[in-house]
């Protein structure tokens, strides 16, 4: 919306979780947006790869709309990882790649990288854009950046051949 009424000639909109882009998907206001856009980006942190599927399908092949798919978390002002909107349908399960600026890792629980492709490990994110931690106090506030730019999601995952990240769990 702010996209819309900001700029005239936007030629993307981003969208806030996939359930959004569902909802847009299947109503008038889905379909006055796909008419508008070139691009949509949508922020979420787990897709169904079935809606992506038909998202790109619909998307990217028949509206020539290219739709990138992003992973984040707020610690991260929501972007860490995209998935090139070429890529959506080959690997719909994926969150693709380190947005740039940022790298995205894995580790194991000793805290030790992993370097090995399809080994489970805790996805772990570096950037400028990492918060400088959490504050329940006034006091807090002095801490400084406890984070030194690295954020560790939660989030388990695997590395492929092809360097693209598969979250498997939490």
């Amino acid at each position: 919306r702010a996209a819309h009424q900001n700029n005239k000639k936007a030629k993307e909109i981003l969208i806030s979780y996939s359930l959004s882009l569902q909802g847009a998907y299947l109503s008038g206001v889905g379909q006055y947006l796909f008419k508008r856009y070139e691009n949509i980006l949508d922020v979420n942190d787990l897709y169904n790869p079935a809606l992506v599927y038909a998202y790109a399908n619909t998307l990217v092949d028949k509206k020539r709309i290219k739709f990138f798919r992003m992973y984040g978390s707020t610690e991260a002002t929501s972007r860490m990882a995209y998935m090139p909107a070429s890529l959506n349908k080959k690997y719909p399960e994926s969150i693709g790649f380190a947005i740039p600026g940022g790298k995205l890792w894995l580790q194991d629980k000793k805290g030790k990288k992993i370097t090995s492709t399809n080994t489970i490990g805790e996805i772990v994110y570096k950037g400028s854009n990492v918060c400088l931690g959490y504050a329940n106090s006034k006091k807090d506030l002095k801490k400084g950046d406890e984070n030194k730019g690295i954020l560790l999601t939660g989030d388990l995952g695997i590395i492929d051949h092809n360097k693209l990240i598969f979250i498997i769990g939490r």
